[in-house]
């Protein structure tokens, strides 16, 4: 972050590994702030509209920022229809959240 501060995506992703209604989960910084970008579930919310999912899934956000210090706070939620894409080894690919289009 701009005040010098290193976080660990991977700490704060951890946090959802037990939460049902997020399959994938990725936290990167953006304009000062901590995103949290997830992937739903699908297949367990297929009752659901895509308002219910976003409450469902701030509502989790909020626990774990309840659990974590102030600098690790999530402030923005984006919710994905789509998967994120992977390496050939089954990895995320994070490059596509620390660069623009036009430095890739």
């Amino acid at each position: 972050l701009s005040n010098g501060e290193n976080i660990s995506p991977e700490e704060i992703e951890n946090s959802f590994l037990d939460e049902a209604i997020i399959k994938e989960v990725v936290v990167y910084g953006e304009n000062d702030k901590i995103v949290c970008e997830v992937y739903p579930n699908y297949e367990l919310c297929e009752d659901l509209n895509d308002v219910l999912i976003e409450n469902e899934i701030q509502e989790v956000v909020d626990n774990v920022n309840l659990r974590s210090s102030e600098i690790k706070q999530i402030g923005l939620l984006k919710i994905r229809n789509t998967p994120f894409q992977r390496t050939s080894s089954g990895k995320i690919k994070r490059t596509q959240f620390y660069y623009s289009k036009e430095e890739l």
